[in-house]
């Protein structure tokens, strides 16, 4: 029915350090993917089957009727010898036999087994046989298949059909993991909000919790301290059994540590060295080191920052970590009564802001929730422009009581390091001069003044009250270090981008990450002292070449930018928009359906270039699995003879239903359908065309788009059944049963 999926299950602390810690941070820039964040809820009652599953679809039918003919009789060692038979084929044979049960060649026992596994079927057929239908009729009848390991079972396989906000589960044709994964599903659900499973909590992170013994511990952690499970794919499970495995329960610290809300979202020596702070003060007179964390934090980028962890640890300084307010006033009230408290001459002299960052914003305070099925996030940013997520008003506010509680006067020096993404990066989003280079350099100067970044901004605001060093970062920031192991004073470096805080003309020679380097060009390129160095350089790193995903992005806009448009800023600044889009396309949580990324991805390209760009990364080996699936999608809406390329896409990658589901973007295709599936379905359709006829199926089961039925009512060739080789349940993989496709387009018109 399904293709198995190969899941490497290891321990969640195991996965969080090396490589793949480095890597959550380098997406820690996605500012306007903060919508993901949602807040843990609590739901009544209990349900020990989702809701939804009370509406049973058609059940088999197991009437007696003519005799069984001896050819086509069940034998006990058909269904249950070796592995036997597995519970579709057996529901397709109870289909065609509905007198199965006279076949003399069944022991009673057998019979017994079997009208068990078929009043399982009976309570929600097309649910069951999505989930369970590969699994073997011997592994569910020794799981035992009793009440509780049905429950468990429907759970799973409601998780797998996706149809309903739970937590994301693939097919598996292990009857154990599958009772294991269902059974954990139910209490979560009754506990904690559908769609903040759905975001927070990963399959494999699920499997975790249960191995390692702590879903109860879990689920009353949810309770009793509310954290905010804002960050995607199971990186709250991950952080939370890391804590477990340092030796200590997340909830412990409830009591002793109010000021921090989510405290899985740090390491133990962290907790256990800023909670030994508030308790017994500043003894040492110690110069006072504030850390103001993010209460969202949609991909984890700060959880457990060993970075923050060792500024806490560094005995030189006294340091405090303010954690989980939702408002910036909430922040801003506290500052008084620690400085006062713990400051050495009550003064607050370092200060970390550690959020997810732009140019103009960091997210600092705020909760999440959910509407409707929707992840839904109330926000309270730092952010110098009036918008739903904050006010420039508030933000001068909270940044002036910051000052207040800071060292002033002649000689005094202070340090606020921002820990956040592109807060020494500028936007120009003025509508530029497309001719007169001259003019448009003129305007990107004048929009540079008018709308400074948060580091200008934050060093202009400070200049009158003495030396207060503010610290940010030309582009996205990962591999941070924040303490100068020499001196002990706060920093802001990368190991890896060394010129993260350097001038905006050695960021274009040397930087790596490619919004920072491109938003550096367009500054570079309006300043006549530096526009020749910057078109050096851009030849320079061309001729160079890229050598990863990265560096084929910089180096395509570069070269795209040299061969036609250095006389055209407007085109240079647009093209320099496309970077974080283009970035984002590899990561496979930011390309997800739900976020409309196909759409926002298709509009800031500009038409004109979209072959160009797509033409030069489509020579790299991140072109595979859903990078082509949706960059093809953008392109077509441009170039309509590229949709051959994008149904190509899905025999060469091999892609299910399950797999491109989070990658197409149906409502957008919507326009383009009756060109991309055939009028008349061919003998052999290719399996682009059926994977994307089925999920528009799949996203409008009541009203399925026309030439999506059309295209999918010729398949059947005059028959009721869609042709066994066409494999359109491995297509679907568990997602919906191949009936239920046929019940949604209907019989073909007589």
């Amino acid at each position: 029915m399904s293709k198995q999926v190969h899941r490497s299950v290891g321990s969640s602390a195991a996965r969080l350090s090396g490589s793949s810690k480095e890597a959550t941070h380098t997406l820690a820039y996605q500012l306007d993917g903060v919508p993901y964040a949602v807040q843990a809820k609590l739901v009544e009652p209990e349900r020990p089957v989702p809701l939804h599953l009370a509406q049973f679809l058609p059940a088999v039918q197991c009437n007696d009727g003519d005799p069984v003919d001896a050819s086509d009789q069940l034998t006990t060692d058909q269904v249950f010898g070796g592995r036997g038979m597995t519970l579709e084929q057996l529901v397709e044979h109870v289909d065609a036999h509905p007198d199965w049960a006279q076949s003399t060649s069944l022991t009673d026992a057998a019979k017994g087994w079997i009208q068990q596994q078929i009043d399982f079927v009976n309570q929600a057929r097309d649910v069951v046989l999505c989930g369970c239908g590969d699994m073997s009729v011997v592994a569910l009848r020794d799981a035992p298949l009793d009440e509780e390991n049905r429950r468990s079972l429907l759970a799973y396989c409601a998780a797998v059909r996706r149809d309903h906000p739970t937590v994301l589960i693939d097919p598996t044709n292990r009857t154990e993991l599958a009772i294991k994964l269902g059974g954990a599903i139910g209490p979560l659900e009754a506990a904690i909000s559908g769609v903040i499973l759905r975001e927070a909590v990963s399959e494999i992170s699920l499997e975790d919790l249960v191995d390692e013994g702590h879903l109860e511990d879990f689920i009353h952690y949810v309770q009793d301290c509310s954290p905010v499970l804002s960050a995607r794919g199971g990186t709250e499970v991950n952080s939370y059994l890391a804590l477990w495995a340092e030796g200590v329960d997340p909830a412990s610290y409830k009591d002793s540590l109010p000021q921090i809300r989510n405290y899985h979202h740090f390491e133990r020596q962290a907790l256990d060295r800023v909670g030994k702070n508030y308790r017994n003060g500043n003894r040492s007179n110690l110069p006072l080191t504030l850390i103001l964390v993010a209460s969202v934090d949609y991909n984890g980028a700060f959880h457990r920052d060993a970075t923050l962890t060792d500024v806490i640890a560094d005995a030189r300084s006294f340091s405090l970590v303010v954690e989980g307010p939702e408002s910036l006033e909430q922040y801003s009230s506290q500052l008084g009564g620690i400085a006062q408290e713990y400051g050495r001459d009550g003064q607050i002299e370092q200060v970390i802001i550690a959020g997810h960052g732009n140019t103009r914003a960091i997210q600092m305070a705020g909760t999440v929730g959910e509407n409707e099925g929707q992840l839904t996030t109330t926000e309270d940013r730092l952010t110098l422009d009036d918008n739903e997520y904050g006010s420039a008003a508030r933000t001068e506010s909270f940044f002036q009581e910051l000052l207040r509680h800071m060292p002033s006067g002649e000689g005094a020096q202070g340090r606020i390091v921002l820990h956040a993404c592109l807060t020494n990066s500028n936007v120009i989003g003025a509508d530029l001069s497309p001719d007169d280079p001259g003019l448009a350099a003129t305007q990107i100067r004048d929009a540079l003044a008018q709308n400074p970044n948060m580091v200008r901004y934050l060093t202009e605001l400070a200049a009158s009250q003495g030396d207060i060093q503010v610290l940010g970062a030309n582009a996205a920031t990962f591999d941070t270090r924040l303490l100068d192991p020499d001196t002990g004073q706060l920093t802001l470096t990368s190991q890896s981008d060394p010129f993260v805080t350097r001038e905006k003309i050695d960021y274009v020679r040397s930087g790596i990450e490619p919004t920072g380097v491109m938003r550096a060009v367009v500054e570079c390129l309006a300043d006549e002292n530096t526009a020749p160095d910057c078109i050096e350089a851009m030849n320079d790193r061309v001729t160079q070449g890229a050598s990863n995903w990265w560096g084929t992005i910089i180096v395509t806009l570069f070269q795209i930018i040299l061969e036609r448009h250095l006389d055209n800023l407007q085109m240079v600044n647009q093209l320099a928009g496309t970077a974080l889009p283009l970035l984002r396309l590899s990561s496979e949580s930011s390309t997800r359906r739900s976020n409309g990324f196909v759409s926002s991805f298709s509009q800031v390209l500009p038409p004109t270039e979209i072959g160009a760009i797509f033409g030069s990364m489509s020579a790299h080996d991140n072109w595979e699995g859903h990078v082509p699936v949706v960059a093809y999608q953008a392109w077509l809406a441009h170039r309509s003879d590229k949709i051959g390329d994008f149904i190509g896409c899905f025999s060469t990658e091999d892609l299910t239903c399950r797999d491109a589901i989070e990658h197409v973007d149906i409502p957008f295709l919507a326009p383009w359908l009756s060109l991309i599936l055939p009028a008349s379905a061919a003998v052999s359709p290719a399996e682009g065309h059926l994977v994307v006829a089925l999920l528009a199926v799949i996203h409008q089961m009541s009203n399925p788009p026309e030439a999506a039925v059309t295209f999918l009512r010729g398949t059947l060739d005059g028959q009721q059944a869609f042709p066994g080789s066409l494999g359109i349940n491995s297509l679907l993989e568990g997602l919906r049963t191949d009936a239920e496709i046929l019940r949604a387009i209907g019989p073909s018109p007589a």
